[in-house]
């Protein structure tokens, strides 16, 4: 299984194993020692640039995110104000209920009141009509 061919350099094509050394190191190699070196950097870098333009993307996103949730946040704080505003006249609006309430009971109160005087004085007229007599006595006796 072992391979028979000699192995060269991929970039330089430099002679860099043959078949008579260790198997596994001699399909595993693929450069030269000066071509590993470059290449690892070369790989180095395209992975440093492969991850940059994954940050850049990221931050773009999050910068995306970031401005969608303070449009968000505006938009609130206004929603937030206006029902404050509605509160207020509310609260407004119920101060002036309560105080018309309050006037209409204590003029149910003074209706109450005069409904409790005329009754008396009906049961009084009618005590005197059963004890006077005629309607024409009664009549001058109120004026």
């Amino acid at each position: 299984m072992m391979s028979e061919e000699n192995k060269y350099c991929s970039r330089c094509g430099k002679l860099i194993s043959t078949p008579e050394g260790d198997y596994f190191s001699h399909i595993k190699i693929l450069y030269c020692d000066e071509c590993r070196k470059e290449v690892e950097r070369e790989q180095t870098r395209q992975r440093v640039a492969e991850l940059k333009k994954r940050k850049k993307q990221k931050d773009k996103f999050r910068d995306e995110e970031l401005e969608q949730l303070r449009v968000l946040t505006e938009q609130l704080k206004e929603e937030v104000e206006l029902l404050r505003e509605g509160n207020q006249a509310m609260r407004e609006e119920n101060g002036l209920l309560r105080m018309q309430n309050q006037s209409l009971r204590e003029e149910n109160g003074l209706l109450k009141e005069k409904n409790r005087l005329l009754r008396i004085r009906m049961q009084q007229l009618t005590t005197e009509i059963n004890t006077s007599g005629t309607i024409t006595q009664i009549r001058r006796r109120v004026k």
